[in-house]
């Protein structure tokens, strides 16, 4: 049985493993908007948003089935592209 932490873990676990089969799915350019979406970011702040995507970026690059990168888009400077490759 598990208890507290143990939990949140094994559930951040299955998330985090779902979130990579999706992502699998749709390689290729994705927008900052579309992936706040598939993060579950859509309602917090652009700052907040921002911090917590870069750290779901890092923890799923590091695990190692998916890739993903971030790039300005070239017709617009302002603008964040990020690419989803398979590992």
């Amino acid at each position: 049985r598990l208890v507290g932490s143990e939990m949140c873990i094994r559930d951040r676990d299955n998330s985090s493993a779902s979130l990579e089969n999706h992502l699998l799915s749709v390689t290729g350019e994705i927008s900052v908007e579309k992936m706040n979406t598939l993060f579950r970011l859509d309602k917090l702040t652009p700052d907040s948003a921002k911090v917590k995507r870069n750290t779901i970026i890092k923890n799923l690059n590091s695990k190692g089935k998916v890739k993903i990168s971030r790039y300005q888009d070239p017709s617009d400077r302002r603008r964040v592209v990020y690419t989803v490759k398979k590992n």
